[in-house]
């Protein structure tokens, strides 16, 4: 007779049903792992300066790029993707050329590259903001 093998919890059956949250939980792991490195960590040559006009546009487009992106998902994933990963440039630029770094900012250039697909850039993201 063969033992019956212990059914999953509630927490399990969560993990194990949703494609978004194996995501999340590899995220979180790979967030505890000192052993992956970031993918971004510093720029090779320092970065241009951009005015706070400039900023407040790129944090603009940065925001309707990721609220199109949210509402093309639920029709066209390749196509969210892309204004994902543009999201987070937009972001990403306001962070380095800006020399703007908050928690916020950064987890906002997180959550884009993880909805992008880019698990590497948001996790050094998200180890940004969690610096900081």
């Amino acid at each position: 007779m063969i033992p019956k093998l212990p059914q999953p919890g509630p927490i399990g059956r969560f993990i194990n049903g949703s494609r978004l949250a194996r995501t999340l939980a590899l995220v979180a792991t790979l967030m505890l792992c000192p052993a992956v490195s970031r993918a971004d960590d510093a720029p090779k040559d320092p970065p241009a300066t951009v005015s706070s006009a400039q900023i407040r546009q790129l944090f603009d487009q940065g925001n309707t790029l990721f609220r199109s992106a949210l509402d093309k998902a639920k029709t066209d994933k390749p196509a969210a993707a892309s204004l994902f990963r543009d999201a987070a440039a937009a972001w990403r630029t306001i962070a380095l050329q800006g020399h703007i770094h908050n928690a916020r900012l950064e987890t906002n250039i997180a959550n884009a590259s993880l909805l992008a697909g880019d698990i590497p850039h948001a996790i050094a993201a998200f180890r940004r903001a969690q610096a900081l």
